[in-house]
């Protein structure tokens, strides 16, 4: 049941752009899904190996990759609000923690 409902998670993250609300709550995404609310934060922490923020943040690293390969003349506030973060420091902070390093901002 668990690895169905992780699939579940991807899927709908992968297909909406519920991620890119900076406001997001696990309750929120619980709701979303139609899965009891207590149990999506076990659901991804053990078949997933992370928390829920760790989930969104690096879907949102992701999403800000993609648009500086696309739209490279946006700013990294603009990045960084396209993606979900609250600003570009937040996003800064995301992808040194998820890649390790600080991409190189267009604007």
């Amino acid at each position: 049941r668990r690895k169905k409902i992780a699939q579940k998670i991807e899927e709908y993250l992968n297909n909406t752009d519920l991620y890119k609300y900076p406001e997001l709550t696990s309750t929120a995404l619980a709701k979303n899904l139609s899965v009891p609310e207590e149990e999506l934060p076990t659901v991804i922490k053990k078949e997933m190996n992370k928390s829920f923020y760790d989930l969104i943040n690096e879907k949102r690293v992701q999403r800000s990759e993609e648009l500086l390969a696309i739209q490279s003349h946006l700013s990294m506030e603009q990045v960084a609000i396209q993606s979900g973060f609250n600003s570009s420091q937040a996003l800064q902070r995301a992808m040194k923690k998820y890649r390790g390093k600080v991409s190189v901002m267009g604007g």
